[in-house]
């Protein structure tokens, strides 16, 4: 019987981890730029993510989906041709758990219809106060090309709007969120832990207005602090021969879940909705690199590097984050073993850690792709063929780094 018990929890707390996420909104008063932005790392079970490109009714869309989803009509984060941005985090206050289930397997299919209708914060509150809630469960964060930005907390029965432009709700420019909701039942959730990270990074950068989306997955999603226990695994001290170099993954922004993370830079009021652009990084974050991609000839341009045509399980970048992420997730031994990573194979004092290697990689990308998007945004579009030549020389170049690299 306690043998039963025992990997029952284990199990419980394998969904709970599952679904956990940590995010922002991020509002262009704080940022390098001056463009909003959203950030997300998604926690989830099904690990093979892509971007897809999807049809709307009234405004076409991009964003992250699983490679072979449960349905077509779900999006984990995305962006459409107005300008209207989404992105949520599961919540886990703010329903009863029933059976073992938290209520919120509509989430992605309700992202997915406010993308297809909404081009505005305002409109999606106007869905909402006419929308079925069923099945809702989670933070939604949101931004437009008319300067709106902010939280709402969706619930089965009711809803609550954060405004990050409020600086009585969100005084230092940005609202950060994990897996419990401020609506929700005190101290109940997930990811207080992970919300402290979160939170206490961005205030620190908010102070310089220096939050890019570079900086986002550099010093957040690939982040390896844990302040309550007051360690920081890259501050040099955690590497051998002070420790054995395993570690376990538990409050960390980044897991063993963790598929992708993603941030969305968003327009200022009057620019052109269609120089949104959505930064992803696909599979566990410190073995991968960041790509750009924009919705202008997405259904036909977005490169085949990160799509999953006709449902395949995984993409071709995947394989080679899946191969990394192996040799630092490499003990398997029973039940719980999955949280252990070898941090010395992502970072150590000799810099050919896979996170080191892969550092100026990303560096690059995001240098050539300033270049492109400084003219775009001086003419006030995007430039599809400067696209095209974009997204082929960075695909390349990705695919060399990695097989250069790592043999991949």
């Amino acid at each position: 019987m306690k043998k039963t018990l025992f990997i029952l929890m284990m199990l419980c707390a394998t969904v709970s981890v599952g679904y956990a996420c940590t995010a922002a909104v991020v509002t262009g008063k704080v940022t390098k730029d001056g463009r909003p932005l959203l950030w997300k790392v998604r926690d989830t079970d099904n690990l093979q993510n892509c971007m897809k490109f999807f049809h709307g009714t009234k405004y076409n869309f991009i964003g992250i989906a699983d490679c072979k989803p449960r349905s077509t009509q779900e999006i984990w984060m995305g962006t459409n041709t107005a300008g209207f941005s989404i992105m949520n985090t599961q919540s886990f206050n703010l329903e009863e758990t029933i059976n073992g289930v938290e209520p919120g397997d509509k989430n992605g299919e309700f992202m997915y219809k406010v993308l297809n209708v909404c081009a505005t914060v305002d409109e999606l509150k106007q869905y909402l106060d006419t929308a079925k809630l069923d099945g809702l469960c989670a933070n939604f964060g949101v931004i437009d090309a008319k300067g709106g930005a902010g939280w709402v907390e969706v619930s089965t029965r009711s809803w609550k709007y954060f405004d990050a432009n409020d600086p009585n709700v969100a005084p230092n420019g940005y609202i950060a969120r994990t897996n419990f909701s401020f609506t929700g039942k005190e101290h109940e959730g997930l990811g207080f832990v992970r919300y402290q990270t979160d939170d206490e990074a961005l205030a620190a950068a908010a102070k310089t207005k220096q939050i890019t989306a570079e900086w986002m997955f550099t010093d957040l999603a690939r982040s390896f602090k844990n302040p309550k226990l007051g360690i920081d695994l890259r501050d040099g001290s955690h590497n051998k021969s002070r420790t054995a170099g395993w570690f376990i993954d538990h409050d960390l922004i980044s897991r063993v879940g963790t598929a992708c993370s993603g941030v969305i830079i968003g327009v200022k009021p009057n620019e052109n909705p269609e120089l949104t652009t959505m930064w992803t990084v696909l599979g566990y974050p410190p073995v991968s690199t960041a790509f750009p991609f924009w919705l202008k000839d997405a259904e036909e341009q977005l490169p085949a590097l990160y799509r999953a045509d006709n449902n395949e399980k995984v993409t071709e970048f995947g394989k080679k984050v899946d191969a990394l992420k192996e040799r630092v997730y490499a003990f398997h031994e029973g039940i719980g073993s999955d949280r252990y990573f070898y941090w010395e194979a992502l970072h150590n004092p000799q810099g050919d850690g896979i996170m080191q290697k892969l550092a100026p990689v990303e560096q690059e990308i995001f240098r050539r792709t300033t270049i492109v998007t400084d003219k775009w945004y001086k003419k006030g579009k995007v430039e599809g063929k400067e696209m095209a030549r974009l997204y082929a020389d960075l695909s390349q170049y990705v695919t060399n780094s990695y097989q250069a690299l790592f043999g991949l």
